[in-house]
């Protein structure tokens, strides 16, 4: 395991549990340290907001432990959230599912795992084996940003690289809504 800082007892348990079960690559705990607070979230309506973003306070990125990991997770951690970076192109979707109900999301950078059609079909086998958590894919290779829940079988929303926070910010709200919709229609 490569770091740890300042973890709850949620992240604890599953840096443990990868720990102990001798999964390889790379795996890092992080949460946001500044005290900064851009979006106000201290104050009452802000703060249950970001409850209702980040619920569990754990997401994990899927990608390359780099710049653009590290601003998704310091805007992450603007909503309230932490964000576990795994920068393992072949992840075992065993581990993720595993622990998918304590995770708000899981952010799938497609440049990082290969080719957009790798990452679709890494999204898809995720879909099916954890439909309600919200999957957010990103790329370089996409035109542009998709909020709608029209690739809804594979991901809840797809940004395209280079991120802004805005963008991101507006991509956690809709894979929230798209994966409720999701979900819904696959229990109709």
């Amino acid at each position: 395991m490569a770091a740890v800082y300042r973890l709850g007892e949620r992240q604890k348990l599953l840096a443990q549990g990868s720990a102990r079960n001798g999964e390889a690559g790379r795996v890092d705990l992080v949460t946001n340290p500044s005290d900064a607070d851009p979006f106000g979230l201290r104050s009452k309506a802000r703060h249950d907001h970001a409850i209702e973003l980040c619920p569990r306070g754990l997401s994990l990125y899927c990608g390359e432990f780099d710049t653009s990991a590290l601003s998704c997770r310091e805007w992450l951690a603007q909503l309230g959230g932490d964000l576990m970076i795994v920068s393992e192109p072949a992840l075992d979707t065993g581990w993720l599912l595993k622990y998918a109900e304590l995770v708000d999301y899981l952010v799938v950078d497609s440049d990082f795992i290969g080719d957009v059609e790798d990452a679709v079909d890494f999204c898809m086998r995720v879909r099916r084996a954890a439909p309600q958590l919200p999957l957010m894919l990103i790329s370089s290779e996409v035109r542009g940003d998709d909020l709608t829940a029209e690739r809804m079988m594979a991901c809840d929303v797809t940004l395209k690289f280079p991120l802004n926070e805005e963008q991101f910010v507006r991509g956690v709200i809709s894979a929230r809504r798209n994966n409720a919709q999701f979900r819904h229609s696959v229990v109709v």
